[in-house]
């Protein structure tokens, strides 16, 4: 048995699920960390509910090692076997989602809470994206856990008046 297999036994990988907003082509190992399904879910869902762009496409997240070494681009030192990654569809998408999505991943590398590379095979272009797994559950953590009262007002009112299809500039232009 696989070490992968071995790591979604164990509950240390999960696997991801085709959604409304999250689509895969040709994705055969679907397995991720908790803390990169979250990211990769909620990322999805800013881009079809949000941002109105129709569901995110994966065309890649885990693989063996020797899986990995197939590809013509791939290393033994790559982050796919760890869970880490995932590989999100560039090709073919309309010009303001792509930049949605360029811009967005940028952002939060900015942040350094992923590391974010668009690939452009003529194969199958995509943004490897790598979660920097402690930032960005530490980060999570302090979205959780709000112990300032206005703050959790002004988030409430926000969520209330904006709605589950409000884009992220939207909630901003309530919070102001």
């Amino acid at each position: 048995k696989s070490r992968l297999l071995k790591m979604v036994e164990e509950g240390t990988l999960v696997e991801l699920e085709e959604t409304a907003s999250l689509k895969f082509n040709n994705v055969t190992r679907p397995y991720v960390l908790p803390v990169t399904a979250e990211f990769i879910y909620r990322i999805a869902d800013q881009y079809n509910y949000g941002q109105k762009c129709g569901a995110l496409t994966l065309n890649g997240a885990s693989r063996d090692v020797k899986y990995q070494q197939t590809f013509s681009n791939g290393s033994k030192k790559s982050v796919h076997p760890t869970g880490m990654a995932v590989d999100i569809v560039s090709a073919g998408l309309e010009a303001r989602c792509l930049a949605w999505l360029e811009t967005t991943l940028s952002e939060i590398e900015t942040a350094k809470r992923i590391d974010a590379t668009r690939e452009t095979s003529k194969d199958a272009p995509h943004f490897h994206v790598t979660v920097a797994t402690h930032e960005y559950e530490a980060w999570l953590k302090k979205r959780r856990t709000v112990d300032n009262p206005e703050t959790d007002a002004l988030r409430t009112a926000m969520f209330y008046e904006g709605g589950p299809n409000e884009t992220v500039d939207g909630f901003r232009a309530i919070g102001w």
